[in-house]
């Protein structure tokens, strides 16, 4: 499915029919179809509406080469575009690696519309500073290398069908852009998270120890997905999965 914000075009996908609905937003080089192949929209069907966002940049949807296109306020933008899309007055995000940023503007900015937020693979609560630190070497080393030799250099856990499925359906100049808008503030950037959010990352990330000190410091609930690296953390869904909808519940049945 396709739809038009900010005059761009943006592909989604739903599934499920469920009550509720849970948006599944990716992270660098990803696209909403990763969710689907990992088995998230199968495990999670039964219970809710499952939507899976390709990005501005990513996917299926518009690959502008413009900073200024990938904003974080255009981004949380293209988010509540897929939601009025689908008829869903609030949902669950769950965003991964670099998505985490867009949910959390998202989150910041709408959250009326936020029923939790689940942010899997990177540290919460970035400002600007801080994501410039890690998003725009990405960019000056996509311009320099290539995505062929970006991919080697920050994604080694990659499976080789994987690699090559990331340099198919991405546009370096894209992908540059977009790593380099995060370090732009958002209009809510001030704002705080959810109570109702939930942060994971794999025990073998270097930065892991980093992550749980910051969920910490900020009052959000944290696990480790034990033994898992950036990639395996996304693909262990029989750890994850559990691990979410145990926190969903528990924190359903105190509010």
């Amino acid at each position: 499915m396709r739809l038009i914000s900010r005059g761009f075009e943006i592909d989604y996908e739903v599934a499920g029919d469920g009550d509720s609905v849970i948006v599944f937003i990716p992270g660098q080089l990803q696209a909403g179809e990763d969710f689907i192949d990992a088995g998230y929209t199968r495990a999670l069907g039964s219970t809710y509406r499952v939507v899976t966002i390709d990005p501005l940049g990513y996917g299926k949807s518009d690959k502008p080469h413009t900073e200024d296109s990938y904003h974080l306020d255009g981004r949380a933008a293209d988010v509540r575009a897929v939601l009025n899309a689908v008829g869903a007055d609030r949902a669950v995000l769950w965003a991964y690696s670099m998505g985490v940023i867009s949910a959390e503007a998202f989150a910041k900015e709408f959250p009326e519309m936020v029923e939790a937020l689940v942010l899997g693979g990177m540290p919460v609560g970035f400002d600007a500073r801080a994501r410039d630190n890690v998003f725009s070497p990405a960019a000056i080393l996509l311009e320099s290398e290539g995505l062929a030799g970006y991919i080697r250099e920050t994604m080694p856990f990659l499976a080789e069908s994987t690699r090559q499925l990331f340099l198919e359906r991405n546009d370096p100049t894209a992908v540059a852009a977009s790593s380099r808008a995060c370090r732009f503030s958002y209009a809510a950037e001030d704002a705080p998270l959810p109570k109702m959010t939930f942060n994971y990352a794999g025990e073998a990330e270097s930065w892991f120890d980093i992550a749980v000190a910051i969920a910490d410091s900020k009052g959000i609930a944290f696990e480790g997905v034990p033994g898992a690296d950036h990639g395996r953390a996304f693909r262990d869904i029989e750890t994850v999965i559990p691990m979410v909808l145990s926190f969903l519940a528990s924190r359903a049945n105190t509010a």
